[in-house]
This record gives C-alpha cells, structure tokens and sequence, in this order.
C-alpha cells in the first residue's frame, strides 16, 4: 500500500492507490475480530480461516490501522 501525504490546503488527506482519504471524514469499522474466529482453536476458527488466510485479514488490518492513523 503505497501512501502520499498532500501538502495542500487538505492537510489530512492522503493519496492511496489514487484514492483520496480524508481522515476527519472516514471511519474504519471492525467487526467480529473474537477469539472464536481469529484464534486457531476457536470455535468458529475453521468455518473462516480459508477466507482469513486468502485475504490476509489479521496481517493487513494492523497496516489499514497505522494508515489510518
């Protein structure tokens, strides 16, 4: 994820991706990140952990965050 701060008059904006990101306008919002999902050993664990591996989720939320911040 490749990030560039803009030096113009929109201070809390960033370019990602071409994207803009107007961080007092955006919110990120996390769901369902339970022991029973994430951890192996969870109870629903093995129902998601395909699509968790695939996407990368528990690798890539951390970056989204710092991002964010």
């Amino acid at each position: 994820m490749a990030m560039t701060t803009s030096s113009s008059t929109e201070e809390s904006s960033a370019a990602v991706d071409g994207n803009r990101n107007d961080h007092g306008q955006t919110a990120i919002l996390l769901l369902d990140f339970q022991n029973e999902f994430c951890k192996k050993g969870g109870k629903l664990y093995n129902d998601v952990a395909e699509t968790m591996i695939k996407t990368g989720i528990l690798d890539n939320t951390p970056r989204l965050l710092n991002f964010a911040r």
